[in-house]
């Protein structure tokens, strides 16, 4: 608030001519006595004003007006973030897909010479977690520099716990989203699959 000067009421009237104020800071003598202060002021006000020509507010009254917006930020924000899960989800589905289809005579080898089809859903699975947590590796490093550009103008910081929710989203998306990849691939017929061309 560096365009902001604090001052007794009675000497900014000695320097303001119009003898017009925007707002008032009072400060009650303790936490107890806020609502008897609020009380106070608005039956000094509405000797001179209407009770529409003024407003009296709390810190308390302005910090779950700023949490409620924030609050509705944040849900906007999840929803983002869960379609931009989604999607990414869904691409890397198609990704394992391709891969299954492209590696069918490779699964059939592996099955005729006795991989089971508990080896081949490991197989599957571990590369799909392997994508997902190098997508979020990528995605860490990218909040990390952004977070870098925007501590010049706020602080800004990434927490730990961010970090570790951030490493298991995507594990559990990979887990998710490659599972059925690597059911198709661990079903696949040995025999079908080396034939596969």
């Amino acid at each position: 608030m560096d365009d902001h000067v604090f001052a007794p009421y009675k000497t900014v009237q000695l320097m303001n001519n119009d003898k017009t104020f925007m707002a008032f800071y009072i400060k009650p003598p303790n936490k107890d006595s806020t609502a008897v202060v609020v009380e106070k002021t608005k039956r000094i006000l509405l000797k001179n004003l209407k009770a529409d020509d003024f407003s009296v507010s709390t810190q308390e009254e302005l910090l779950k007006t700023i949490s409620g917006i924030l609050n509705i930020l944040n849900i906007g924000l999840a929803g983002i973030a869960a379609i931009s899960l989604l999607v990414g989800g869904i691409g890397i589905t198609n990704i394992m897909y391709v891969t299954v289809t492209e590696r069918t005579k490779e699964i059939g080898i592996r099955r005729a010479i006795g991989a089971t089809q508990k080896d081949i859903l490991f197989q599957f699975l571990v590369q799909s977690v392997m994508l997902t947590t190098l997508g979020g590796i990528i995605a860490l490093l990218f909040a990390f520099v952004t977070a870098t550009i925007l501590y010049a103008l706020f602080p800004v910081t990434i927490t730990q716990i961010g970090v570790c929710l951030g490493f298991f989203v995507s594990f559990f998306i990979g887990v998710i989203f490659g599972v059925f990849p690597a059911l198709k691939a661990a079903k696949l017929s040995p025999v079908e699959a080396i034939r596969y061309e």
